[in-house]
């Protein structure tokens, strides 16, 4: 059941990762970027728990580095992506993010040294490095938790400058969930032994985690996904802080048109097409294609 159970598990988180990913495929940009590593972590993770459950996990030593390795980022990087959203500045050599470097890079010496060790004692070093009582696996939930925390801080003081339907109310959610997995799977190592954490309580949190993300992402573009009728034949005015070759390329965003599609009806590049988004996202401030959209549509 555990290992149908750690298999089921993989399969949904990469399902809906790239289910995302490729939606947002065409709109690359840091954002995109981040939540692409965000969501495929949790599958590396999952391959982690399947290697365990096979009983094949020691023969992959250097794997559990790069597994516990990416886990330290989720939280340095959902707070980053709550900057980067917000238009926030990052103080990179802020102290908890000196902090943050230390650790993550003593885990990187940690990875070379073992690298350097005969194969035959890499499995007994890693398993000891990554133990409970281990001061780096202490403080990994403290760091993570800092870090959402301070994201959390930056959300609540924006949040009264914005309307409900606002793209920063998805970030809420997805910040949300990730802190109370966090909560929920320290606490669940004091209930719980480690392995049935790691093997049968882990796999369960992903699954409800991937659930909520895809609950999140339907009424998300449920919001910002205007109906392609209304926009067809709506009577709009022209933004005057737009070109007018700028605003047909807002129109067109706005139904739903990719970049290539856009630059196919305009007859123009696609290269031409991505400048154009890109100084209406700045003039309009906004982040991404959602945003535009959702600006477009509500001055109809």
């Amino acid at each position: 059941m555990i290992l149908y159970l750690n298999i089921t598990s993989l399969i949904f988180i990469l399902l809906v990762a790239l289910g995302i990913i490729s939606a947002t495929w065409k709109n690359k940009n840091r954002l995109f970027y981040i939540t692409a590593i965000l969501l495929l972590i949790p599958a590396i993770a999952q391959v982690r728990q399947l290697l365990a459950v096979t009983g094949s996990l020691n023969q992959f030593p250097l794997f559990i580095f790069l597994v516990y390795f990416l886990l330290r980022t989720i939280g340095p990087l959902m707070n980053w992506y709550t900057h980067i959203h917000l238009k926030k500045r990052i103080h990179y050599w802020s102290l908890l993010n000196i902090i943050t470097y230390l650790l993550l890079g003593y885990v990187i010496y940690d990875f070379f040294y073992t690298l350097a060790l005969q194969k035959d004692i890499q499995s007994a070093y890693v398993v000891e490095s990554f133990s409970e009582k281990n001061f780096f696996s202490v403080t990994y939930p403290i760091i993570q938790l800092l870090h959402l925390a301070q994201a959390t801080y930056l959300f609540h003081k924006e949040r009264k400058n914005r309307q409900l339907d606002d793209p920063i109310f998805f970030v809420k959610y997805i910040l949300y969930t990730v802190i109370i997995t966090l909560l929920f799977l320290q606490v669940s190592y004091f209930i719980f032994e480690r392995t049935e954490v790691e093997l049968l309580v882990a796999p369960i949190i992903f699954l409800i985690i991937y659930s909520v993300i895809v609950l999140v992402s339907i009424k998300y573009s449920t919001i910002y996904t205007p109906k392609l009728d209304v926009l067809k034949n709506a009577n709009y005015k022209h933004l005057e802080i737009l070109s007018d070759r700028e605003n047909q390329v807002l129109k067109l965003l706005a139904l739903g048109k990719s970049d290539q599609e856009i630059a196919d009806e305009l007859s123009i590049s696609y290269h031409t097409v991505r400048t154009y988004c890109q100084r209406i996202f700045n003039k309009i401030d906004v982040n991404n294609r959602n945003e535009a959209a959702h600006y477009f549509t509500s001055r109809l």
